[in-house]
């Protein structure tokens, strides 16, 4: 996005001035449905149909400070080619070529798939629509200039891609895209204080409900896999169980705990039920009692031996329960957004119960019946990424912002640190282990 216009136009009428060829290879579906909701997770053929969208509706000439709605008008995007990509991905930040890397991963270019992107990330980024029978040609679509187009039967190996020069593009997968028959995976990623990842681990994969939890010294990692199936890792790189008789939707929250040395794994079904496991193969506990909507929000927390769930119901109250068959506590003075991230954490013996409101505060509670901080320094948006830890008797607090950057705060009333080289983009959990405070995410 940083050379001129006019190079744009020149180098876009170059491109589509190729010979049009015959596409064997089909693109995703047609006439996909606009199901996806903003940052939420996406089929690739979703994806396309959103860019085709502005080709069949043409959004207005090209500008980087004017703004266009996308198919389901649940929001605006930047007029050129990052805020296309933003539209075609239903984003809910605006990117730019420079940061896109914070939503998306780094693919070999003939792993391309609908959907996904080439990013100049000093210039110009479109989007992979589809390869022809060869795998060298593809078509694609792109707004570097007006009108927005879909461009057939280009070279992989041009010397220019899109007015710029071909080495210049990564390519690059979303990462909440979804492939039509199934569900993406990401890698889990580790991190120390540090400024960048210590492990990416790419045997140790997820697509969902993220969990980390300390057990005796040892650290245990859960993630709900493309089936369904809660996976469980150590340190190594690839999961040491995958458990088929524990499974939930593969949108579902995760939230592990540590009961006197015995972990003990929840997450909510699709009959909105709160289910327990411990490391046997299947669920021993299907709460009737407490139910949540399916892929609602939950946290568990262990106090002096005694575990505690929470959940956020449909009208945004904190629910508190613990073994018994029925929400003990359902709190209408601590109330949040009912998608809202939660997160709760155990400090000296007492528990402290956080969430993001609907003006993006951080807001903290403990067992009375109103927030008793509401922090207007440390704020995220209200469906950003929450992890509360406490290390040595102090608390943590880590979220995600919308450049991806890692926040962590203390009880003080803004971040203390806004990590640039540890950026994620969802499934964020923090763990101590031996005093130690770890970071994992997506």
């Amino acid at each position: 996005m940083s050379t001129t216009l006019l190079r744009r136009v020149i180098g876009a009428v170059a491109v589509s001035a190729v010979a049009v060829g015959s596409l064997i290879v089909a693109s995703a579906p047609a006439q996909a449905a606009f199901t996806s909701s903003i940052d939420g997770n996406i089929t690739r053929s979703e994806v396309i149909e959103r860019a085709q969208y502005w080709v069949d509706h043409q959004p207005g000439p090209y500008s980087q400070s004017e703004f266009s709605p996308g198919p389901t008008g649940d929001r605006s995007y930047r007029r050129d080619c990052s805020g296309y990509v933003d539209m075609a991905w239903h984003t809910g930040s605006h990117h730019w070529t420079g940061n896109l890397s914070a939503i998306s991963y780094e693919i070999p270019r003939a792993d391309l798939k609908p959907g996904d992107i080439l990013n100049d990330a000093a210039n110009h980024v479109f989007i992979f629509n589809a390869w022809e029978a060869d795998h060298t040609y593809f078509s694609y679509y792109s707004f570097g200039s007006s009108p927005v187009r879909k461009i057939n039967h280009v070279s992989i190996n041009a010397a220019e891609l899109d007015g710029h020069p071909n080495g210049n593009y990564v390519a690059r997968r979303y990462n909440k895209i979804v492939d039509d028959a199934g569900v993406s995976t990401r890698r889990i990623n580790e991190a120390s204080s540090a400024n960048s990842w210590i492990n990416q681990w790419t045997g140790a994969t997820g697509a969902s409900g993220l969990s980390v939890v300390e057990v005796n010294g040892t650290k245990l990692i859960y993630s709900v896999d493309a089936n369904g199936r809660v996976n469980e890792a150590s340190s190594a790189n690839s999961w040491i169980n995958q458990w088929t008789g524990v499974t939930v939707p593969v949108t579902s929250n995760l939230s592990v705990v540590a009961v006197n040395g015995t972990k003990l794994i929840y997450s909510i079904d699709a009959n909105g039920r709160v289910n327990e496991a411990s490391s046997a193969n299947s669920w021993i506990n299907q709460w009737t009692g407490v139910t949540a909507a399916p892929g609602s929000n939950l946290s568990v927390v262990a106090i002096n031996g005694t575990k505690f769930i929470y959940s956020i119901d449909a009208n945004g109250r904190v629910n508190e329960a613990s073994s018994a068959n029925s929400w003990i506590n359902q709190w209408t003075g601590v109330t949040v957004p009912a998608a809202s991230k939660l997160s709760v954490v155990a400090v000296n013996g007492t528990k402290l119960i956080y969430s993001i409101d609907a003006n993006g505060r951080i807001n903290e509670a403990s067992s009375a019946n109103s927030w008793s901080n509401l922090w207007t320094g440390a704020t995220a948006t209200a469906t950003s990424n929450l992890s509360v830890v406490a290390i040595n008797g102090t608390k943590f607090i880590y979220s995600i912002d919308a450049n991806g950057r890692i926040n962590e705060a203390s009880s003080a009333n803004s971040w203390i640190n806004q990590w640039t080289g540890v950026t994620a983009t969802s499934g964020l959990s923090v763990v101590a282990v031996n005093g130690a405070k770890l970071i994992y995410s997506y």
